[in-house]
C-alpha cells in the first residue's frame, strides 16, 4: 500500500495532464487490488461518464460508456460517500467478464466529483481496511483531479487571453512599476522591428523610441 501511495503521490506532483495522472493511479490500484479492470469515471449532472480505464475492451468501454445515476446503487454511492460491492450484471450492459465490482466514490474538496470501478473476477470478501484504504486514496486522488483541471482551465484562459492580445490591430505593451515591460502584442513588435526576446523584461525608454532622456523618461503614455 505504501509504494501505491508513492507511486500515485508522484504522478500528482510531475503529471501535467489529467489523463497521464489518472492512468497512473489506475495501474497502481488495479496492480494492488487484482482487479481484471479498473475506470475512473466523472459526475457530470445526473450521469457518470467514463474518463479513463485499464483492463476494459474498447467495445466494452463504449457500451457503458455513461450510465445514468437514477435508482441505481451509483446514485446511493455518490449521496452516501460510502463504497459498494456488487454484483457485475447489475451495473453493466451485456455479458460482463466479471464477477463483482467494487464502486468507490471520489470525493473532491467539498464534493463528490466521480467514482473509481474495480472488475473483479472472483468473488470474495473486501476487509473493511482493504475498502477504506481504497476510499482516502479516492479522496487525495479527487483532490489531484480538481487541481489539474483547475490549472488547465487557467492555462486555456491564458492562451485565449494571448490570441486576443495578440489579435488587436493597436500596439499595445503592459509594464510594471519600474516601466519594465511584461507583455507586448505582435502589432508592436511588427513596429519596432523587434523580437520578443529583445522587448520583455527591459524598460520603455530602453525599447521605445525617442527614450533614453531624449524628451520623455519612464513611459511615454
Amino acid at each position: 500500500r505504501l509504494q501505491v501511495v508513492h507511486g500515485i503521490t508522484t504522478a500528482i506532483a510531475h503529471s501535467e495532464d489529467f489523463g497521464s495522472m489518472i492512468a497512473t493511479a489506475l495501474a497502481e490500484l488495479k496492480s494492488l487490488t487484482g482487479a481484471r479492470a479498473v475506470w475512473f469515471r466523472t459526475l457530470e449532472g445526473e450521469r457518470l461518464t467514463l474518463a479513463n480505464y485499464i483492463g476494459l475492451s474498447p467495445e466494452y468501454a463504449r457500451r457503458n460508456q455513461v450510465l445514468g445515476l437514477k435508482g441505481g446503487v451509483l446514485e446511493e454511492v455518490i449521496a452516501s460517500g460510502v463504497p459498494q460491492v456488487v454484483a457485475a450484471e447489475t451495473q453493466m450492459e451485456g455479458k460482463s467478464p466479471f464477477s463483482h465490482l467494487m464502486l468507490i466514490p471520489v470525493s473532491g474538496k467539498a464534493a463528490t466529483i466521480g467514482t473509481l470501478g474495480f472488475g473483479l473476477r472472483h468473488s470474495g470478501a473486501h476487509t473493511p481496511s482493504e475498502i477504506e484504504f481504497l476510499r482516502t486514496t479516492s479522496h487525495q486522488l479527487g483532490i489531484a483531479v480538481e487541481n489539474v483541471r483547475m490549472f488547465e482551465q487557467m492555462a486555456l484562459s491564458q492562451r485565449q487571453w494571448a490570441n486576443t492580445f495578440d489579435s488587436i490591430e493597436d500596439s499595445i505593451l503592459v509594464h510594471d512599476d519600474d516601466n519594465r515591460i511584461l507583455r507586448v502584442n505582435r502589432a508592436l513588435l511588427e513596429r519596432l522591428n523587434k523580437r520578443v526576446a529583445e522587448v520583455l523584461d527591459r524598460t520603455c525608454e530602453q525599447v521605445l523610441p525617442g527614450g533614453r532622456g531624449e524628451g520623455w523618461q519612464g513611459c511615454p503614455y
